[in-house]
């Protein structure tokens, strides 16, 4: 046969006899060679036609001298044939070998061919325009293929290939559409559903991007990007939460003034675009409050850049209202997730773009922080000290401050990443931990230090958010009280948080605070750790009584110190009152005297010498008894707020937001609780949202997942400045376990009676 004569040539690369034989076949004149269509139709057991035959051989020539020989029509038809399910390059065509192959000048030779090929009527081939949309086994389009190879020059070639036939498709057509665009639309179903856009963006190759973008429209571009593929990811979102930000600064760019509108599109509207229009009554499930989420995607990758760049084109305003929305697939916003990673430049570059730049503010700042997301506000997320840190830089006031860490959470999902009991403040919600069971985060206590640094230097406004209680009337010490006596937070860190309170609060007044609705206080909690827990139990209570003692001990001695100190400035303020009268007193005498005697040039000189000592005193005595006495006065009244002057120490009130007539059987693990955590990752040692995602279409959420552990383990080693208790409790002998945040589940009955042995043979 004709056929598998001429392919055994092409094989062998023989480029003379297999013009000859190709000749012989247009004459017809081999036996049984049949028409010269037919023969170019024809395969091999794998698929193979002649074409692609030629391009596997890798030889140019061999290539040159087979094309030559085929009409536009034909040579167009050929590209469309796809090799076997069995074939080395299964359902490839002659265009996907040549790339896979990444033989560029195979590729030249047969792009140029194609593009330039012509039908009976002088027109490109019928099939010219749709032979681009021919996929691969892996869904992949010539294009999409030539994108995903990550070859610059491939890519190139490809993408100028096709907007070559597509101005000769559509050079009659008065609305031409870019064929460009209209190839690169089409989805890889049978994998992700990744457009030719996603594939360049996943090469994490700027140049690979810039390729394709160069020859779409900005329209075009915001396209493709508001559709995702099957796992929800448009390709802003991937270049996003992989970190290229010179491919998300390429595509900002190109989209121009269209990002400020594109960039607030609902997620939802993304998902109607994606959509089949048989499956478009489904859409419904996606809510309009959700966003595209390419920021979280971004904070999630802990790169700052890339949050940079996405943020840096909007207005206040803009970058305000992205902030606020929550991202598809994610149950917290933008600075949440930021607060929950321990991401502190993340947060620290999203809150100074709400004060730089036109509009931009504090109260924007202040603004964000407020907004609730899921029943809480950003300090309920919050999972590292620097991350609270970074609101000292905005210069807040105090009493917005303290409106912060006193907003109690509302109505939280049981099935969220962070669940934190209706009515707990952010203090309150490090103690109850991720999964609100009261397992704290890891160093919470030095989280919690953060906190009250924000408002330190006024002793009132700590003693008030100390003492705001959550909706089952518990103070934020009462709760610290409680999980130690439950093992879920060490003993060595609760008496380094009173040793760190000890010069700023009323201790006193603190631990006498009761629960409102048992009637219990915090010190009856402490004292009952001697008689029901274990040996630290004692430790424990001694040190709050010590620290108490202590405390108002050092606080009688500096009033005693300064009342001493007032009555000698008070003395002395006399001292300077007097010799100022008396000096004036004796320049008068001495002028009368000078009168009488007609000595009117000593008089004059000896009236100023009074008038300027008398002057002088006189600024001494103010100063004296106005500046100094006040001060002094001042001190004194802050030592006594100490030791508890009644009417002067703050009283309890509920969190903010928080309603007296709420339900107060609020529990540290609400029941139902248990249901939800069948089907979610245990997140209690850490804050991971990520690992709770499920709300995409697909439930793999492996790429979100493994891009955020960097950015937990970042600053794990914490440098803060919280005392340590001196002479109470080593590290070793406070619990078995001593990392903030492990409870009473992780110890065994055996260690628990060994332990409560120990204590009662102390």
């Amino acid at each position: 046969m004709m056929f598998g004569k001429i392919c055994a040539v092409v094989e062998a690369g023989d480029t003379a006899a297999l013009a000859l034989l190709l000749r012989r076949a247009e004459l017809g004149e081999d036996d049984g060679a049949g028409s010269s269509e037919s023969l170019w139709s024809a395969v091999d057991s794998e698929g193979r036609s002649i074409l692609q035959l030629a391009v596997e051989t890798r030889n140019p020539e061999v290539l040159k001298c087979v094309v030559e020989e085929l009409s536009g029509d034909c040579l167009v038809n050929l590209c469309t044939k796809k090799t076997g399910a069995t074939h080395c390059f299964p359902e490839c065509t002659p265009l996907h070998t040549a790339i896979a192959l990444e033989e560029t000048k195979i590729l030249k030779l047969l792009l140029n061919k194609v593009s330039s090929a012509c039908g009976q009527d002088g027109k490109p081939p019928f099939a010219a325009a749709a032979m681009w949309s021919t996929a691969d086994s892996n869904g992949n389009t010539i294009l999409a293929a030539a994108l995903a190879s990550g070859n610059v020059e491939i890519a190139s070639l490809v993408v100028g290939a096709v907007k070559a036939i597509g101005r000769r498709v559509n050079h009659d057509s008065l609305h031409q559409t870019s064929l460009v665009y209209i190839i690169a639309a089409y989805d890889d179903i049978r994998h992700r559903a990744d457009n030719a856009l996603g594939k360049a963006v996943s090469t994490g190759k700027p140049a690979i991007v810039r390729s394709l973008t160069d020859v779409l429209t900005s329209e075009e571009l915001a396209s493709l990007l508001t559709r995702c593929n099957l796992v929800g990811d448009t390709p802003f979102d991937r270049a996003a939460r992989e970190g290229h930000e010179e491919i998300i600064g390429i595509l900002i760019r190109k989209l121009g003034a269209l990002y400020n509108t594109w960039v607030h599109t609902p997620f939802k509207k993304v998902v109607e675009s994606s959509m089949e229009n048989k499956n478009r009554k489904n859409n419904e499930q996606v809510s309009e409050r959700f966003s595209m989420r390419f920021l979280s995607n971004a904070i999630s990758s802990g790169n700052t850049r890339a949050v940079k760049r996405i943020l840096a084109p909007l207005s206040t305003e803009g970058r305000h209202k992205l902030m606020s929305c929550t991202g598809w697939g994610y149950a917290l916003s933008p600075l949440q997730l930021a607060f929950s990673l321990g991401a502190a430049e993340c947060v620290e570059v999203m809150l100074d773009s709400l004060v730089t730049g036109p509009g931009g503010s504090k109260d924007l700042v202040l603004s964000i922080l407020e907004q609730r997301s899921g029943g809480l506000t950003p300090l309920h997320c919050a999972a590292d000290p620097e991350s609270v840190r970074v609101l000292k830089k905005y210069k807040l006031s105090k009493q917005a401050l303290l409106g912060l860490i006193t907003t109690g959470a509302l109505d939280c999902s049981l099935t969220a990443p962070v669940f934190v009991p209706d009515g707990m403040n952010p203090l309150q919600a490090m103690l109850a931990g991720p999964s609100g069971d009261g397992r704290p985060i890891r160093r919470a206590v030095y989280v919690m230090t953060a906190m009250l640094d924000l408002v330190g230097d006024d002793p009132n406004l700590v003693q008030h958010a100390l003492s705001s209680m959550d909706a089952a009337g518990r103070s934020t010490m009462y709760t610290c009280a409680s999980l130690v006596g439950s093992r879920g937070l060490s003993a060595t860190d609760f008496m380094a948080l009173v040793h760190y309170l000890e010069d700023k609060v009323n201790l006193r007044h603190l631990f006498s605070q009761k629960n409102i609705f048992e009637g219990i206080s915090v010190s009856d909690l402490v004292q009952s750790m001697e008689q029901d827990l274990y040996s630290w139990g004692f430790t424990v209570n001694d040190c709050v009584s010590r620290a108490v003692n202590r405390q108002e001990r050092t606080a009688k001695e500096k009033i005693t110190s300064l009342r001493t100190k007032a009555m000698f400035v008070n003395l002395a303020a006399f001292c300077f009152l007097c010799i100022s009268i008396i000096a004036i007193v004796a320049g008068v005498f001495y002028v009368l005297c000078s009168k009488q005697t007609n000595d009117t040039r000593s008089a004059t000189i000896t009236v100023a010498v009074v008038l300027f000592t008398a002057a002088f005193y006189l600024v001494l005595f103010a100063l004296a008894f106005l500046l100094l006495s006040s001060a002094l006065k001042e001190s004194s009244e802050k030592s006594l707020e100490k030791i508890g002057v009644p009417g002067e120490i703050f009283k309890p009130s509920f969190n903010n937001g928080v309603l007296l007539d709420q339900s107060h059987e609020i529990h540290f693990r609400p029941e139902g609780i248990g249901k939800s955590e069948t089907a979610r990752t245990d997140v209690r040692g850490a804050r991971d949202p990520l690992s709770v995602y499920s709300s995409s279409p697909s439930a793999s959420s492996l790429l979100v997942y493994s891009g955020t552990m960097d950015v937990q383990r970042r600053g794990s080693g914490d440098e803060s400045k919280l005392p340590v208790a001196k002479g109470v409790l080593s590290v070793e002998d406070s619990c078995p376990s001593n990392t903030p945040g492990e409870g009473v589940q992780d110890l065994t009955v055996e260690s628990i009676h060994d332990e409560q042995a120990k204590g009662l043979g102390e």
